[in-house]
């Protein structure tokens, strides 16, 4: 009888090892055990990363005032049309109190080179402003521009990941230094630039309304030596150059969401116009969207934002974590009954 027991003893010692499971509990691979935990971190990294993300674009929604322009050109203007005779005769007007914008283009660019699909726009630009004057920077002379004027800025500048993190900060600095307009080459001028600045004299700093919210740093139009763009210039050192995430990195360490937060916390955000998004786009200037800057999580944040909600996010977690834990008892009941 006894050794009738012992051999029972040994089959279901020998079935439980063949099966992985020790008295101190049920043995998986090391293989298994790691691709869950990766699984589990990388699905903690995202969801506090959309948290954080979409708190950003909460607070910029509600704290961002968008402008209310006096000039919306809708249409090409018959210079004989009551509406381009009441816009020259607004030109007359000037405020009595603050200068006028600079007026210079600034345009950048990797080389001076522009390619074809952006000439377009680039010439639009010019044309429908002759009497303002067009300057191209390129890598070359941004680079030497920074090194010559704000050489203490000169190695954080370099040292900037992402190409595209140098060009938003040669804006702030360019502008900063000479004032007038930076517009992205992708950008297409419906009207003149005056038509869209001649209200705005008395702000320091002009910026378009984008989505999902915020500003956009792909047109600025500001006076020189602004004390917004100095604070903005002033407080890159103080901002971390990388966010891991190269989508994030980009436009929280310099580019729309840098610009944004700075100006949700200026305290004088009266001198500042923001442009309504309606009337940039469909008004000002049309977007052949080059974003070669996107990288692959810009993707992942976009379906973060538009489909999932802060609430929904909480839910969704609870739920992964509700199902998880159930399977874990499921599984712990189903090895229980076999032993």
């Amino acid at each position: 009888m006894h050794d009738m027991t012992l051999t029972r003893r040994s089959i279901q010692i020998s079935y439980r090892l063949r099966k992985g499971y020790t008295t101190g509990g049920w043995i998986r691979e090391p293989s298994t055990w790691l691709l869950r935990t990766v699984g589990v971190l990388a699905v903690v990294f995202v969801v506090s990363v959309s948290v954080w993300y979409l708190r950003n674009i909460i607070r910029a929604k509600v704290k961002v005032h968008i402008g209310n322009p006096k000039v919306l050109p809708a249409e090409p203007f018959d210079q004989s049309s009551p509406k381009r005779r009441a816009l020259s005769d607004l030109k007359k007007v000037k405020s009595a109190t603050a200068e006028d914008f600079p007026r210079l283009i600034h345009q950048l660019w990797k080389t001076t080179a522009i390619p074809e699909q952006f000439q377009d726009a680039v010439s639009s630009c010019r044309k429908l402003n002759p009497n303002w004057e067009y300057r191209l920077w390129t890598d070359e002379s941004i680079d030497k521009f920074i090194a010559s004027k704000y050489p203490l800025f000169y190695e954080r500048f370099t040292s900037y990941k992402y190409p595209i993190q140098r060009v938003d900060v040669a804006r702030y600095f360019i502008l900063l230094h000479y004032g007038g307009v930076t517009i992205d080459i992708d950008l297409k001028c419906r009207v003149p630039l005056d038509d869209i600045l001649r209200d705005k004299v008395s702000y320091d700093l002009v910026v378009p309304e984008t989505d999902p919210a915020g500003v956009t740093v792909e047109f600025m139009a500001a006076k020189s030596r602004g004390q917004f763009l100095h604070q903005v210039a002033h407080d890159l050192n103080r901002t971390p150059p990388d966010y891991v995430l190269p989508y994030i990195t980009i436009i929280f360490s310099t580019g729309p969401m840098y610009l944004t937060n700075k100006l949700v916390d200026y305290p004088k955000s009266d001198e500042i116009f923001v442009i309504p998004q309606k009337t940039y786009r469909e008004e000002y200037f049309r977007n052949l969207h080059g974003g070669s800057w996107h990288r692959w999580d810009y993707v992942l944040i976009r379906i973060v934002y538009v489909l999932i909600s802060p609430l929904s996010l909480v839910l969704i977690t609870c739920f992964v974590c509700c199902f998880l834990i159930y399977r874990r008892k499921q599984n712990r009941s189903k090895h229980t009954t076999i032993v």
